[in-house]
Order: structure tokens, then C-alpha cells, then sequence
């Protein structure tokens, strides 16, 4: 037996769950970090140690502001220097080398060892593709006739990646999510000949609001990741499930997130 809802039947402040918090902090930390923030439970003290803490590794990672205010006024007379004895370059010039240097990439294999293996390192080969996809846009829509023919170059190759790699993605971020999520019990696989179908598994969603309220807040992720359905049981062998259906673009479709 199926069953599915609709939107309107999802409950709104999805963020006050503490456990989609927690579900959402290990799946699609910036998402999980909004719904922190959001969180009515958690007490103003408690959301400023956090970001306190994040200011503290931006710091480490980029350097305290006086270190930057420094860099930067030392930059600004060498910046002058190099625009005062360099022609200057037209935004479509500079479109153009960005198109050949993405084209020439492709001259070798494509090296995906980079992305796999954790749910962030998956997630940021969607951002790779999206960042392709704006480039892709603006050569299309460059009054450049080179810039269009480079950039219908780029988005065959780039289109031809995203037909071998987002099944792979669906299935490396699948298994990625189920090594964070199986001390709570919660089992994730795909199925599917492209693995277009993801099923979570718990006892969590015996609970119809707690699959609802999933759903509200990873509904984007999923959708990232071109899930065309998602399924959610009680526990792995239930015959029956609660299921959505996505309408994500193709596989081979370019597109940036968010649009």
C-alpha cells in the first residue's frame, strides 16, 4: 500500500524540531545552520556560542579583520599599479578565456575522487556543476557569436559528464548519509537504474509528521541531487511506504541551483 501527501499537509516550522535540526546539521550543514538559527527551543545564549565558534574558525581559516584590513590597504597601491600598466579587458574577453580553460579541462578524464565518499565532498560536486551552468548561461547569452560557440562547446561536454556522474552522486550520497545516520537508526539506500529513487528507513517515520517534516526541509537537497522520488518506511522491510515525487530537471540538463 502507498500513501503521500501533499505540500500542504507538511507542518510549517519544520525548524523547531530538534531532531530535523540535527538530521539537517548532518546532511546539508548550511540548511541545518539556518534551522538552528530558527530554532525556537534553543536559547539565544546557546545560537550565539555557535556563531561565536564559526567566527573563531573563519578567523583561523582567513585571518583576524586587522590582518585583513592590512592586506587590503597594503593591496590597493599594487592593485593601482597593475591597472595603471595593464589594458584593460572586456567582460566578453574575459568570458571567452574562462570558456576555453573549462573546455580544455575536459581534454583529460574527469576526476570525480575528489567528490566522493562524503556527504560534503558530493555536495560540492553539484556546486562545480552549477558553476558551469552559469558560465554556460552567459556565453549563451553573449552578444559574442565566439562566446555562444564556446559556450554550446562547454555545455555538450559538461552535459555529457552530468549523464555518467549524477547516478553515481545519487548512490555515493545515499551510502555517505547512511554511515552519519546509522547510530540513529535510520537507514538509507537508492534504487532504481539510475538510482533516481532514495528510501529512508527508520523508526522515526512510523510517525507521519516526522516524515512530513523531513520532507519540508530536505526537499531541496534531494532535489539537488535530481531524486526523482523519495520513500520513506518505518523499517527497511516494509512493504509499505509513505512516497513524494519530485520533479527534478534531467540528468543532462544544465542548470544552476536555485533557478
Amino acid at each position: 500500500m502507498r500513501t503521500t501527501s501533499t505540500p500542504e499537509q507538511l507542518e510549517q516550522k519544520w525548524y523547531d524540531k530538534i531532531w530535523v535540526v540535527i538530521l539537517l546539521c548532518i546532511l546539508f550543514f548550511p540548511v541545518g545552520l539556518y534551522a538552528l538559527w530558527k530554532n525556537s527551543f534553543i536559547t539565544n545564549g546557546g545560537k550565539i556560542a555557535i556563531a561565536g565558534f564559526i567566527i573563531i574558525v573563519l578567523i583561523i581559516l582567513f585571518g583576524t579583520p586587522e590582518k585583513v584590513q592590512y592586506d587590503k590597504a597594503n593591496s590597493t597601491a599594487l592593485t593601482q599599479t597593475i591597472k595603471n600598466e595593464v589594458p584593460e579587458v572586456s567582460e566578453a574577453d574575459k568570458l571567452k578565456e574562462q570558456l576555453k580553460r573549462e573546455i580544455a579541462c575536459f581534454d583529460k578524464p574527469f576526476d570525480n575522487s575528489t567528490y566522493r565518499n562524503t556527504v560534503e565532498g558530493i555536495q560540492m560536486e553539484v556546486v562545480v556543476f552549477s558553476v558551469w551552468a552559469g558560465m554556460i548561461g552567459k556565453g549563451e547569452n553573449s552578444t559574442d557569436e565566439e562566446n555562444k560557440k564556446l559556450a554550446a562547446s562547454l555545455k555538450n561536454k559538461v552535459s555529457a559528464i552530468q549523464i555518467k556522474e549524477f547516478p553515481q552522486m545519487r548512490k555515493s550520497y545515499a551510502k555517505a548519509a547512511a554511515e552519519k545516520l546509522w547510530e540513529s537508526n535510520i537507514y538509507v539506500t537508492t534504487e532504481g537504474a539510475t538510482n533516481a529513487i532514495i528510501n529512508l528507513s527508520g523508526a522515526l517515520f512510523a510517525n507521519n509528521k516526522n516524515i512530513a517534516d523531513t520532507q519540508r526541509a530536505l526537499t531541496d537537497v534531494f532535489s539537488q541531487f535530481r531524486f526523482k522520488e523519495v520513500r520513506y518506511r518505518w523499517y527497511k522491510e516494509a512493504d509499505e511506504f509513505t512516497y513524494y515525487k519530485l520533479e527534478p530537471p534531467k540528468d543532462s540538463e544544465i542548470q544552476e541551483i536555485g533557478k
